[in-house]
């Protein structure tokens, strides 16, 4: 990471685009890129995290009202009944 840093300062760029994968679901280097005063090509580093962690993804598009695959509503319960009359209910 801060090899792209140094080379964004020597090249006077203005932004940074981190490419697929890897750097582009790295929210502590988009915060780093913005912390250089830098434009970070991407989703911003709050999204970033919310998208990372898929049960808080899915309550936050459902409290935004859009429409989501059926499923369970958070994490599994631990108990393996309630989990497949979880599976039966969805389908």
């Amino acid at each position: 990471m801060p090899a792209i840093i140094s080379a964004a300062e020597v090249t006077d760029s203005e932004a940074i685009h981190p490419g697929y994968g890897f750097l582009s679901e790295n929210a502590d280097f988009a915060d780093r890129v913005e912390k250089s005063g830098f434009v970070f090509i991407g989703p911003r580093p709050d999204t970033i995290r919310l998208m990372g962690d898929k049960v808080r993804a899915k309550r936050a598009m459902i409290e935004a009202g859009v429409p989501v695959v059926p499923g369970s509503e958070g994490a599994l319960p631990e108990d393996p009944q309630e989990i497949n009359r979880n599976a039966r209910e969805v389908g």
